[in-house]
């Protein structure tokens, strides 16, 4: 780069593909992977990558998911929301509930959200708003070929659904587009009375691409987050509720399961966890030594006096146990133990190979010297 640092590896393999591609169609029988002319140039490429491994750029680099913290500071921040005069903070709120909600990805998707692709419904007597089946994402742009995206998302929270019924009376009536601009500068409120809040202008592909950091510099979030962050946020919060991958790919709209895996870590509270349930289960010896004693002693064992002693239990070899704790101990329940079954140690031969052939040929000598003799 300019800057001096390198791209990713990624970016270096993609840039010999598109090479081999325009060789496909203009010098079909030139293929750069594979013939002699370009091993030496593959063997330097090959080089080049794994000594400046270090410094490379990721394949792949998500964003960091919102923090619990930051979460709480939103809830105080769109608190009294349903009676909001502000369309600036109404906007915000309805695009942070559907973009988490539905896991959608930034302004070039956004930007194509019309009025018709948030559908409401009524599920057991609750309304739900859904994503239209014919939306297309960058992922499901439809086609000859392709398929439209389908998001087994929904927003059901009450609150949130009246939010978006709040917003969409406000809307322009001319206008389709979902998001649209606000009559009113940044910081003024319009009347309740008013019936559109929102001038006849969608918000720009830009606009929506900085919402998370507009929103995160307006409600005093500790980190300057992007709109990813909050798709990402979606997909982690999945994830540790324990959702399968292919449930969440539903929602994502992720066509491999495999794409998730970028999004898999250890949250602060996770990795609490983790260190909880290590300090759970370690056992000392000398109380894995107790546990065992116990398990056995409750046992259905009926020759006692065959087994081993309980305090030698720790060392004690499986011959040293009585046929009938054996037959006895399949139904006991041992608690905190580890049993390490070793096999018999094998007989040692009497003599190896090597000695035996050794001897025959001592012998042999010994016989040629004795007819020598005669």
């Amino acid at each position: 780069k300019q800057d001096g640092s390198y791209y990713s590896r990624s970016s270096y393999l993609a840039a010999r593909s598109a090479f081999q591609r325009h060789f496909n169609e203009f010098r079909p029988d030139v293929n750069i992977f594979s013939d002699v002319a370009f091993k030496h140039s593959n063997f330097v490429l090959d080089g080049v990558l794994k000594e400046k491994s270090k410094g490379l750029e990721p394949a792949v680099k998500h964003k960091e998911s919102i923090s619990d913290a930051d979460w709480t500071v939103l809830d105080s921040y769109f608190d009294n929301i349903l009676v909001t005069l502000d369309p600036r903070k109404l906007t915000y709120y309805v695009w942070f509930h559907v973009t988490s909600k539905f896991c959608l990805r930034g302004g070039e998707v956004q930007k194509c959200l019309t009025k018709k692709d948030l559908v409401l419904s009524t599920v057991q007597g609750k309304a739900v708003y859904t994503l239209a089946k014919d939306f297309m994402s960058k992922n499901h742009q439809g086609g000859l070929v392709g398929s439209a995206h389908t998001s087994a998302g929904c927003i059901q929270d009450e609150t949130q659904v009246a939010a978006i019924q709040l917003y969409v009376s406000k809307l322009h009536p001319e206008l389709d587009r979902f998001f649209q601009r606000s009559k009113v500068p940044p910081g003024a409120s319009v009347t309740s009375s008013d019936d559109a809040w929102f001038v006849n202008s969608p918000l720009s592909h830009n606009l929506l691409k900085q919402m998370m950091g507009r929103l995160s510099s307006d409600a005093g979030l500790s980190a300057a987050y992007t709109n990813h962050c909050l798709r990402a946020t979606t997909i982690v919060r999945l994830k540790e509720a324990g959702v399968e991958d292919r449930k969440i790919c539903e929602i994502s709209g992720h066509r491999n399961a495999a794409s998730l895996d970028a999004y898999e870590r250890t949250s602060p509270k996770r990795a609490c966890d983790f260190s909880a349930a290590i300090d759970t289960n370690i056992v000392s010896p000398a109380n894995a030594v107790s546990a065992c004693a116990s398990s056995i002693a409750t046992s259905a064992c009926s020759s006692a006096a065959a087994v081993a002693p309980l305090s030698d239990v720790s060392n004690t070899t499986a011959s040293s146990f009585a046929p009938s704790f054996v037959m006895n101990a399949a139904g006991a329940q041992f608690n905190n133990v580890t049993f390490n079954v070793s096999p018999p140690p094998k007989k040692k031969k009497k003599l190896s190979l090597q000695l035996k052939k050794a001897r025959d040929k001592l012998e042999h000598q010994k016989k040629l010297s004795e007819s020598e003799e005669t």
